[in-house]
């Protein structure tokens, strides 16, 4: 797979920071239900941890900005 460009880099960045809804750093499981249901869904957080899981390379329940970059790789 071919390296990020910048401007993907930076479309991540904006997601994550959206996402990150305490601004501490990490999207956990309860952040990210709390996005997707203000986005219009009904999603558990039994979903939102499912969605996660991809990006928790650590297995700490959360996820880091290097995590989400390392997944889209």
């Amino acid at each position: 797979m071919a390296p990020l460009t910048e401007e993907q880099i930076e479309s991540i960045k904006r997601r994550f920071t959206e996402e990150d809804l305490d601004h501490d750093g990490s999207i956990t499981v309860a952040d990210f239900k709390e996005f997707l249901n203000r986005e219009g869904g009904h999603f558990t957080e039994e979903d939102a941890a499912g969605f996660l899981e991809e990006c928790d390379f650590a297995h700490d329940g959360k996820v880091t900005l290097e995590e989400v970059l390392k997944a889209s790789e």
